[in-house]
């Protein structure tokens, strides 16, 4: 029996193999380094997140803060705050964090003329070795007084 005879690729079928596992390759390459390089979600403790809060709030860059909102809706959270604090027209705000109850907290108070105007809590949240910012207040609070 003979076999039938052997039909050869086409140079050109092998080039467009070739580019197209390239191309593939490449786009691996690009997507496992986006993923590499994206910053882990939350802070690594509650002083850190005290710290990014602070750097927040007093650099306008509350949607920054995205990442370290616990939950789903984080980034509706954060720009609907950003929008209250934008036109609200706050002489000064602080951050404070606080580890003197049951739950730590960071609080943001708000003043106008030297008198309290507006205070925030955030209880924090300890997931998987990070820390957030819980977004639903607390329904007891005794933060909003003036230290």
């Amino acid at each position: 029996m003979s076999q039938p005879p052997r039909t050869r690729r086409s140079t050109r079928a092998k080039l467009l193999t070739t580019a197209a596992a390239a191309a593939f390759l490449g786009w691996t390459a690009v997507v496992v380094v986006a993923i590499a390089r994206t910053p882990e979600a939350g802070a690594e403790s509650f002083e850190a997140l005290a710290a990014v809060v602070d750097r927040s709030v007093h650099s306008d860059d509350i949607g920054g803060l995205e990442r370290y909102v616990h939950g789903d809706g984080a980034g509706e959270y954060t720009d609907t705050l950003a929008e209250k604090l934008t036109g609200a027209g706050f002489d000064a705000v602080s951050v404070t964090p606080d580890t003197s109850r049951r739950a730590q907290v960071i609080t943001l108070t708000a003043t106008r003329r030297g008198h309290l105007v507006s205070c925030l809590d955030w209880e924090t949240v300890q997931d998987e070795g990070r820390w957030f910012l819980d977004p639903v207040t607390p329904l007891v609070t005794d933060g909003c007084r003036k230290p």
